[in-house]
């Protein structure tokens, strides 16, 4: 284990879970979700925010700053290219989008994904559709799933690509990967529309 790692688990073995909550531990999560991300590896793209960010600059922001404490390291740490993400993913539905292969909420995470993140051990919420569905449920499965891939491969594009078509989609057709990169350049656009013309 790291030792920031060590440092977070000692805190909230002692009782630093009221921190937690009250936002105190914002900067080493942002440590942490730097580290995990591979900053180096981002083009200098990567954002941390000040502790219990409130006011968003649009939509998508907001709902992360809303349910801040449900947002994973890796996402804090990007939390602008996550939502460029989630309006690729929901648009103007919010939670109330469902995609065609049973995708639920802001970031269109499958049953089988977020009950995959719960057996990894984000347990804050069931894999159930109404969890799912809400502002926190989405944003939680969604930014969990992002760490997890995180954890594979820190490159950001890497990371967005495989959101969107599993782990392995270097491995599948060219097709497949071509919509991979589809995807990619969707979100992009719309991180340089809410944000600036940064690349990836």
């Amino acid at each position: 284990m790291s030792a920031s790692g060590l440092i977070l688990l000692a805190a909230l073995a002692g009782g630093g879970y009221y921190a937690y909550r009250a936002g105190y531990m914002d900067k080493l999560f942002a440590a942490a979700g730097n580290a995990a991300s591979g900053s180096g590896n981002t083009g200098g793209n990567v954002f941390t925010p000040a502790s219990s960010p409130t006011v968003g600059k649009n939509e998508w922001e907001q709902v992360l700053f809303d349910n801040w404490q449900y947002v994973q390291p890796w996402a804090r740490a990007n939390y602008q290219w996550v939502a460029a993400m989630i309006q690729q993913e929901s648009g103007s539905q919010g939670s109330r989008a469902r995609g065609g292969a049973g995708e639920i909420g802001l970031m269109q995470v499958k049953p089988g994904t977020a009950q995959e993140m719960v057996n990894r051990g984000y347990g804050q919420f069931q894999a159930t559709e109404a969890a799912m569905g809400s502002d926190a449920g989405g944003v939680y499965f969604g930014t969990a799933y992002l760490q997890y891939l995180s954890g594979i491969k820190s490159d950001r594009a890497w990371v967005t690509k495989a959101y969107n078509g599993g782990p392995g989609w270097e491995s599948l057709s060219d097709s497949y990967k071509a919509a991979r990169e589809a995807y990619l350049a969707g979100v992009t656009a719309k991180y340089k529309a809410l944000y600036g013309g940064v690349t990836v």
